[in-house]
């Protein structure tokens, strides 16, 4: 796989392009000889990626955030999430949880730090019905509350009401 598709980090390593082949089922494999392993280079931090909610600046965890249309990492407990990334512009995002992508200029050579990207969440609170399972032969349905659309399942249908929490 060429995006990681669940939650996870990837290392970068640096290795001749003759390292590398695909099978004729298109999966990726690298072939190092015994005796030459690549001395891995680790690209400092190029920007810190927060999360945070619009009303009270409060942090928010495990956002999933993207990098140029591209999963790049969830945000830890404190909603940040450190990224390695090459010189250039990039868009950064949180489909689904924040509002907007912002932009940012990763310029070649040392830095100071981390350049700092700030999303603001969407604020957005989302009630909908969904089933939570059968008893006996008649199907129960739930009101769940959510803060992503991404999220709501697709069978899921709009809640209009009232609810009350005792």
């Amino acid at each position: 796989a060429r995006d990681p598709s669940e939650a996870g980090a990837w290392l970068p390593v640096s290795c001749p392009a003759s390292s590398f082949s695909q099978s004729a089922s298109g999966s990726d494999s690298i072939h190092i000889p015994t005796g030459k392993v690549p001395t891995p280079y680790v690209r400092p931090p190029s920007i810190q990626v927060q999360v945070m909610t619009p009303c009270c600046r409060k942090p928010v965890a495990g956002v999933l955030v993207h990098v140029d249309g591209h999963r790049a990492g969830v945000t830890d407990s404190g909603g940040f999430l450190l990224l390695a990334l090459p010189p250039g512009k990039h868009e950064v995002s949180a489909p689904g949880v924040a509002r907007q992508a912002e932009s940012v200029e990763v310029k070649q050579g040392w830095s100071k730090g981390p350049e700092e990207v700030k999303l603001e969440t969407s604020g957005e609170v989302l009630a909908f019905l969904n089933d939570v399972g059968s008893e006996g032969e008649e199907w129960r349905r739930g009101i769940f509350v959510g803060v992503s659309r991404d999220r709501i399942p697709a069978g899921a249908e709009p809640f209009l009401g009232l609810a009350a929490i005792l």
